[in-house]
């Protein structure tokens, strides 16, 4: 049945929009929460490889109060310092009264047949550029680099759960993540092989979805068994590496985008299937968006928010017309483990 259900703050809100393992030593140096308010740079060995992670703590909140957190994670060729000035959860962070935390990828050489990039299509393009390590990474590796060793970023953002949980006082049962493009796709990993540490989960400008070899990996790094979480996918009308991957000029903003057989409808059944959802989804159009919501009043859906005139990007207020972050946060913010 397809019925208008849907959050009502979010569907309000989008309408007005105009070698170190587990266990391993810190740094000395890492400090506790009172001496750490404000901006924070974490250098740390992971699987031997010098790592960076920034960490965020609004300077006003009390160091003994237990508070959410936001995992912040960059796109292609960004880093966690860039996510810290652009992507807005700083400010967000200092507003709500939470901490944000803004990891760092790892450069590789990368290789693409096709390669999107400012709505050109570039064929046989090599890089050297920094890329979270997302299901299927190894596939981008350039092979002219034979001997390019892949690290392991999960285990990377178990060091800073661990980090997080051992040097500041947080709420555990209100880590969250959002992620940008590459970082998106990586959120993804997350979602299947970190469930029992996450709450929610925002994801801008992806169309990956999830296959049955991907849900094989749900329990390689944790005992606890796979648990589905709350999902919000924004992607944008005119996204030209979407479109490109689609084959479409741009998304059509009406139902037709839940359509069987169209690619939009496959992303969101990678998700739908994982999650365990019912493929009945209530349809919303807004001034400025689309969203379809999975899961009914449940306990666990997923909304797939299709933005009108957006392109590849994570909006900020100044590269679109509003801020991603208003309509993560609040959505995020209503979910616990």
């Amino acid at each position: 049945m397809k019925g208008l259900v849907y959050l009502l703050t979010i569907s309000v809100f989008i309408g007005a929009l105009s070698g170190a393992t587990l266990g391993q030593t810190v740094p000395t140096r890492f400090g506790f929460p009172k001496e750490d308010a404000g901006k924070r740079t974490v250098n740390l060995q992971v699987e031997g490889v010098a790592r960076e992670v920034v960490f965020y703590r609004p300077p006003n909140l009390p160091a003994n109060q237990a508070v959410p957190v936001v995992f912040v994670f960059h796109g292609t060729g960004g880093s966690g310092e860039g996510a810290y000035d652009d992507m807005g959860w700083k400010e967000k962070a200092e507003q709500e009264g939470f901490m944000a935390v803004f990891p760092s990828a790892l450069r590789y050489h990368i290789f693409d047949e096709t390669l999107v990039k400012n709505g050109q299509v570039l064929h046989d393009m090599q890089r050297n550029t920094t890329k979270f390590n997302f299901f299927g990474f190894e596939k981008l590796l350039d092979p002219a680099y034979p001997d390019q060793h892949v690290y392991d970023d999960v285990k990377f953002v178990q060091v800073i759960v661990e980090l997080l949980t051992k040097h500041y006082a947080v709420d555990a049962d209100r880590f969250y993540v959002t992620g940008f493009s590459n970082g998106g796709q990586f959120a993804q990993r997350l979602l299947v092989q970190m469930s029992d540490v996450f709450a929610a989960f925002a994801l801008c400008s992806i169309g990956r979805g999830f296959n049955a070899e991907d849900f094989t990996h749900a329990n390689d790094y944790t005992s606890a068994p796979f648990q589905p979480r709350t999902v919000m996918h924004m992607i944008g009308e005119l996204d030209p590496k979407l479109n490109y991957a689609a084959q479409v000029a741009g998304f059509p903003l009406d139902e037709s985008a839940a359509a069987p057989g169209t690619w939009t409808n496959a992303v969101m059944q990678g998700f739908v299937q994982l999650l365990g959802l019912s493929a009945d989804y209530g349809y919303k159009r807004t001034p400025r968006a689309s969203v379809f919501h999975y899961g009914g009043t449940g306990a666990t859906t997923y909304d797939f928010v299709l933005v009108e005139g957006m392109r590849h990007i994570y909006p900020n207020g100044e590269n679109f017309s509003f801020q991603a972050v208003d309509v993560f946060w609040l959505f995020l913010k209503q979910h616990h483990r």
